[in-house]
């Protein structure tokens, strides 16, 4: 392989190191109000945060493997300074122009540069994640043969703190309700919300071009929902949602301008993380999306 070539090589890899690290920085540091410019794709990605720091790293590091390589076969010499040189000069290349100078770019231009790498991240991450089911058996299978060593010390649990509770109301130290309320908010820990949600066969889509739009307010009314998801042609392409009354006004707008962004959750989160995720963004609804990023249901708030 020539000299011109493997200059290509380790120019292209460069690259690609530099795109990988920009677009990392550009995904998590969104705001929630950025996020939603960006659209679904950005929250389906960091619904499953731990899946797409998997395929960053793992993309990275090959990478990298091959960027110092190719890099050491242009180090014609036999004096080991020069061979130490030239690897030191690879690694502030890389840190530099990989990682350092992209990532002060994606903050700059964090929503453009989100907006372009969404798509590709949510193919990489589907397409990698029977690695990454490998990988979770393979570090199970480690902490089994760790024991208990593996494991953190254990709290409190739930139950431990729901019996305090009972045993507070038979004092008097609580009322039975607040006692009640209490365990209630305990047990939700250990709910998953696909539990609470909307299953999605029984959710209401108004499709964007609006062929179902007298179907789609009937059931709308007849359900009592305050919204309405808007779909691209399939529920798993979510647009947005739309108020319900919107639809129903005399002199209503077109759909693109009644549209607002939806916010997505994992359908493994626990219920509770999902209602003090709503009500830190002050939202009563969000669509559940499974493992694959589609959707499962929808989780709404009363």
């Amino acid at each position: 392989m020539s000299d011109a070539t493997l200059w290509l090589i380790l120019v292209a890899l460069l690259f690609c190191s530099g795109l990988i690290s920009a677009s990392e920085t550009a995904l998590f540091s969104l705001t929630p109000a950025e996020r939603r410019r960006v659209g679904p794709q950005a929250e389906r990605l960091l619904a499953d945060s731990r899946g797409v720091l998997i395929w960053i790293l793992f993309a990275n590091l090959t990478v990298n493997v091959l960027f110092f390589t190719f890099s050491a076969r242009l180090a014609h010499s036999e004096s080991p300074f020069v061979e130490a040189a030239w690897g030191l000069g690879a690694v502030i290349v890389l840190v530099a122009f990989g990682e350092t100078i992209p990532k002060i770019i994606a903050l700059r231009v964090r929503v453009a540069m989100a907006r372009r790498s969404a798509g590709v991240l949510l193919a990489a991450v589907r397409f990698l994640r029977p690695l990454r089911v490998c990988l979770e058996w393979l570090l199970e299978i480690l902490y089994r043969a760790l024991g208990p060593a593996a494991h953190p010390e254990a709290g409190v649990t739930n139950e431990a703190l729901a019996q305090a509770l009972e045993r507070s109301a038979e004092k008097g130290l609580l009322l039975g309700s607040e006692a009640e309320f209490l365990t209630g908010v305990f047990e939700l820990e250990g709910v998953r919300v696909r539990g609470i949600m909307t299953p999605r066969v029984e959710m209401v889509f108004l499709d964007r071009s609006e062929d179902n739009r007298p179907e789609a307010v009937a059931r709308g009314l007849a359900g009592k929902l305050p919204w309405i998801i808007v779909i691209d042609g399939d529920p798993d392409r979510i647009v947005g949602r739309v108020r319900l009354r919107d639809l129903l006004a005399p002199d209503a707008r077109p759909l693109a301008e009644l549209l607002t962004p939806v916010r997505f959750v994992p359908e493994m989160a626990s219920a509770l993380a999902v209602l003090n995720f709503l009500r830190e963004q002050h939202l009563a609804q969000a669509v559940v999306v499974d493992e694959w990023g589609g959707t499962a249901g929808l989780v709404t708030i009363e």
